[in-house]
């Protein structure tokens, strides 16, 4: 079963429920999950929100990277939320901190799935550089992904520029962020792909935002929908 989810990124519950009232469709081999990045988790209602949804396959894409005792700590302190299904880890923190999540789900709730992040999809090959990295983003994300796969990360996120060649080297859950419908903007994303694009490079699911709750959502679940058929 694939996973497509439409990336709540507002701290308003109430627009979050319109996102999630008017994102439910069925196409068969898909289902519709929801991700909630720090904007959502940090606000005032948001922590309670999330935690009263019930029957939804939930992204937690809070982007872990500290010590490990920290983010096992911060894993530990996730335990009341018995329903999220995957929470993301940046690789950049290291073996350590990467084995020390895995661990700490293990413990504390063993039905979320870890997923890391590799490059941001807001980063291009000259960003990388500015930030220190001597490696293309290519060579990054493959040696990022041997980590976490060594680590025992249950998936990894990548742009749909890389899935092709992680998928040779990593046969668990790919994420492809920065999905774009035809003609949408790419906005302050550098790599994009459309969602038809990631799945048929290997994708097992895709992280959409703008493109679908920009404006009409129903229409843009639309457009999604004849795009990915």
């Amino acid at each position: 079963m694939r996973n497509i989810f439409i990336a709540c990124d507002t701290s308003d519950p109430k627009k979050v429920n319109k996102i999630i009232k008017n994102s439910q469709f069925k196409i068969k081999g898909y289902r519709v999950g929801y991700k909630f990045g720090l904007e959502f988790f940090y606000s005032i209602k948001g922590r309670q929100f999330i935690s009263k949804l019930k029957n939804k396959v939930i992204f937690l894409d809070l982007k872990l990277s500290d010590i490990g005792n920290t983010c096992a700590a911060a894993i530990k302190s996730l335990k009341d939320l018995k329903n999220i299904n995957y929470l993301t880890v940046h690789a950049n923190s290291g073996e350590a901190t990467l084995k020390s999540v895995v661990r700490a789900t293990r413990k504390y709730n063993k039905k979320i799935r870890v997923i890391a992040i590799t490059v941001l999809t807001s980063i291009s090959n000259a960003n990388i550089k500015k930030i220190g990295h001597t490696k293309s983003i290519k060579d990054l994300v493959r040696k990022q992904t041997l980590l976490s796969k060594a680590c025992g990360c249950h998936g990894i996120v990548c742009s749909g520029s890389e899935t092709k060649f992680v998928k040779k080297i990593f046969k668990k859950e790919i994420i492809v962020p920065g999905i774009r419908l035809k003609g949408d903007s790419a906005g302050d994303q550098k790599r994009v792909s459309g969602p038809k694009e990631a799945f048929s490079n290997g994708a097992t699911s895709i992280v959409i935002g703008r493109s679908v709750t920009k404006n009409n959502i129903r229409k843009n679940i639309k457009r999604l929908i004849k795009e990915l058929k």
